[in-house]
C-alpha cells in the first residue's frame, strides 16, 4: 500500500520518460530528445509500440494502469520462478514468498519508480523454464521480448550459447532488432537509441552517479582511484567466467547457476547498475531447497541480505543524517553483489570441471 501510495507521486519516477517518449512520437516529435526531463530516453526503439496505446493516455491514468500490469508482471515472474525451481504454487509457501517479496527493497523501489523490472522478471522467469523443459524456441521467444524492453538481460544470452542451442540465440535476437527495425519508420531519431542512448549508458548513466552500484560507481562515491576499481573488475569477470565455465550445465541448477553469475558479473562490471537490479536473482534464492544448490552457503544468504535487507531504506536514512548522502546505501549493494558472486565462485571452485553435454536439458 505504502508503494501505490508513492508511485503515483508528480514526477512518474522512471514511468515517465517512456510515457513522454511514446506522447513524442504520436505528436510526430523525437522520441529520445531530452525535452523537460534531466533523463533521456534509454530504450530500444521497438519498445515504444507497445508503449503508443499509454501514450494515448493522460500520464497520471498511463501511469496507474502501468503500475496494475508492472505489480502483474511482478507476481506472474515470481510464481514462475517458483515453479522453475519445484516449489509448489498451491503450497502455504507461495502466500509467504510473495509476502516477503513485496516487502524487499528491489520491489518496493520498482514500483515506487515505476520501472520495467516487473516484465523483464516475468520474461526471466518464462525463459529459464521453458528452457528447462526443453522449450528452446519458446524461451529464445520470451528472452527477445525482455531484450525488446530493455536489454539489461543480455548476460542470459550466455545459456543458449553454452547449451548450443542456436535456434533459441537466433530467436532472442532477432525478436528486439526486428520489431525495432519495424519501429523506425514511426519515430524521427530512430538513430538516437546508438549515437545518444547506448553511449550513456555506457558511461554510466553519469546523471544517476549516486545510485550506481557497479565497483565503478563504488569506487568514485568512496573516491578511490580509478585503477583501483578497472582491476577490481577485470578480476570479477576473470572469476565469473571461470566459475561459469566449471558450472555442470545439468538441470534447473545448471540454468539457475549460469545465469546468476553472469548476472552478477554485469552488475558488479559493467559501468551501470542499480540496488533493485537484484530482483532478477530471485531464481537463485528460491533455488536453495534444491539438493546441491549453491545458495545453501553462509556467503549467499549475507549477499542476499546486504542487497535485499529490508533495513536497506535505514542505511539511505543513515548516509543522509551522516552528510554522504545515499552513498552508503549504494556501496553496501554493491557490497552485497560482490558476496553473492565470490559465494558462487566459490561454489563453483569446489566442485571438479563440468563434463555434462552442453545439449538439450532432459524433458521436464
Amino acid at each position: 500500500m505504502l508503494a501505490y501510495v508513492f508511485v503515483f507521486h508528480a514526477d512518474g519516477g522512471d514511468f515517465y520518460p517512456n510515457w513522454r517518449a511514446a506522447r513524442a512520437v504520436l505528436d510526430g516529435m523525437p522520441a529520445y530528445a531530452r525535452y523537460d526531463w534531466p533523463f533521456p530516453y534509454l530504450y530500444p526503439p521497438g519498445f515504444l509500440m507497445p508503449m503508443l496505446p499509454l501514450g494515448m493516455l493522460d500520464f497520471h491514468l498511463a501511469n496507474r494502469v502501468f503500475f496494475v500490469i508492472n505489480t502483474f508482471c511482478l507476481g506472474l515472474g515470481t510464481l514462475l520462478c517458483m515453479r522453475l525451481c519445484r516449489l509448489r504454487l498451491r503450497s502455504p509457501l507461495t502466500p509467504l514468498v510473495l509476502g516477503f517479496l513485496s516487502l524487499t527493497p528491489p520491489v518496493l523501489i520498482t514500483l515506487i519508480q515505476g520501472n520495467v523490472n516487473g516484465l523483464l522478471l516475468a520474461g526471466e522467469g518464462a525463459f529459464l523454464l521453458l528452457a528447462s523443459r526443453n522449450r528452446w524456441a519458446a524461451a529464445g521467444l520470451a528472452l527477445g521480448l525482455t531484450l525488446l524492453v530493455k536489454p539489461l538481460l543480455l548476460p542470459l544470452l550466455v545459456v543458449p550459447i553454452l547449451w548450443r542451442r542456436f535456434d533459441a540465440l537466433l530467436l532472442a535476437l532477432v525478436v528486439p532488432i526486428g520489431l525495432s527495425i519495424l519501429a523506425f519508420p514511426l519515430l524521427r531519431d530512430g538513430t538516437a537509441f546508438l549515437t545518444q542512448a547506448v553511449p550513456y549508458l555506457l558511461r554510466g548513466e553519469t546523471g544517476n552517479a549516486l545510485g550506481n552500484t557497479t565497483i565503478a560507481g563504488a569506487f568514485a562515491l568512496l573516491q578511490l582511484p580509478m585503477w583501483s576499481a578497472t582491476l577490481a573488475r577485470i578480476l570479477v569477470v576473470a572469476a565469473g567466467c571461470t566459475a561459469i565455465l566449471r558450472t555442470p550445465r545439468v538441470g534447473e541448477l545448471g540454468l539457475i547457476h549460469v545465469t546468476a553469475v553472469a548476472l552478477l558479473m554485469a552488475f558488479a562490471g559493467f559501468s551501470f547498475s542499480s540496488q533493485y537490479f537484484a530482483l532478477y536473482l530471485l531464481p537463485l534464492v528460491l533455488s536453495a531447497g534444491l539438493p546441491g544448490a549453491w545458495m545453501s552457503g553462509w556467503l549467499g544468504w549475507t549477499g542476499v541480505y546486504l542487497v535485499d535487507g529490508a533495513d536497506l531504506f535505514v542505511f539511505y536514512r543513515a548516509g543522509k543524517l551522516l552528510g554522504v548522502g545515499p552513498a552508503i546505501g549504494t556501496v553496501r549493494s554493491t557490497l552485497g553483489y560482490l558476496v553473492l558472486l565470490i559465494g558462487l565462485v566459490m561454489a563453483a571452485w569446489r566442485r571438479r570441471p563440468a563434463r555434462e553435454s552442453a545439449g538439450p536439458l532432459p524433458g521436464g
